[in-house]
């Protein structure tokens, strides 16, 4: 009969939505947010019902359950996550809302840059290494190079003797990460130019058995100091006598001379050259002679 019709339609009303569907968090979602989807849903005829929760992006499902944790694998920055929920009552009657949140853009790190070696010349090849990680996709670190605050390169090495590098210079090496969303970071380590000091001389002492009174000693660069910097290279000559300093010497900027009157028989002179590139000195070269008498027999004069 028609009444008999009508209380089955009254009979099976649909289940409601009694509060929305909500994912939280709503906003700051980045790749590894644990997001948490949540409704209530009630029928008039079986009280609350359980809700099925369904995580998709577009097409693709990504996972079942309340809870769903962003991954960079199956979502990209950009994406809209959607959770589904959905509930069926005894009579087979079916609900579903949804919700949507948006992936957000996590910022690259970079670590602080090592440079190697880490005593760097003015003809160094140098090396600068940086690890750069970005948690939703894969990236590199980039390089740039500064010398006192001027651009001299833009890779990972590089040839020191291809610039103006010298000594006391700040050389820095900046590493860089940057993601395809246009999120930049930069970690930096800066270095001073150091100076090698010049090699000890070659070194001519004459004559090799000098007499009292009538030789003198010459004392010259038998080889110039090698500088590895290219610095210009001075010379500073002095004098020991059986190991007390003699300052009075003769000299030029590449030769000193102490005057036979200075000397006695079994006397050590010493002579020492020692190198300076006009910031530090090198080793010095040194070389001996003991000093002859002029006779050593008894000496014996006939009558003209």
């Amino acid at each position: 009969s028609a009444t008999e019709s009508i209380s089955a339609l009254v009979s099976q009303e649909i289940p409601v939505f009694t509060s929305a569907v909500t994912i939280s968090p709503s906003s700051n979602v980045y790749t590894g947010s644990v997001l948490t989807c949540s409704a209530t849903i009630e029928d008039p005829d079986d009280g609350n019902l359980i809700p099925d929760y369904t995580w998709t992006v577009a097409s693709n499902t990504l996972a079942t359950g309340a809870q769903y944790t962003v991954s960079s694998s199956d979502t990209n920055v950009g994406d809209t996550i959607t959770c589904t929920a959905s509930a069926t009552d005894s009579d087979g009657n079916s609900v579903s809302e949804s919700a949507i949140v948006l992936v957000e853009n996590t910022a690259p790190t970079v670590t602080t840059p090592v440079m190697t070696p880490t005593s760097v010349y003015n003809d160094t090849v140098t090396t600068c290494s940086a690890t750069a990680y970005d948690i939703d996709e894969s990236i590199v670190s980039t390089y740039s190079w500064s010398l006192n605050g001027i651009a001299v390169g833009f890779f990972a090495s590089l040839d020191l003797a291809t610039t103006s590098a010298g000594y006391g210079d700040t050389l820095t090496c900046i590493a860089q990460a940057q993601d395809t969303q246009g999120s930049t970071v930069t970690d930096s380590i800066s270095v001073s130019i150091e100076n090698r000091p010049p090699d000890a001389p070659g070194i001519s002492l004459t004559p090799i058995s000098p007499l009292e009174q009538v030789d003198d000693l010459l004392c010259e660069i038998g080889s110039t100091s090698s500088d590895a910097d290219g610095d210009n290279v001075s010379y500073l000559f002095s004098w020991t006598v059986d190991g007390a300093s003699f300052t009075e010497s003769s000299g030029t900027a590449t030769s000193s001379t102490i005057y036979a009157s200075e000397t006695q028989a079994g006397e050590e002179w010493v002579c020492y050259i020692t190198p300076n590139d006009g910031i530090v000195d090198g080793s010095a070269a040194s070389a001996s002679v003991n000093i002859d008498a002029d006779w050593d027999g008894q000496r014996e004069f006939g009558t003209c």
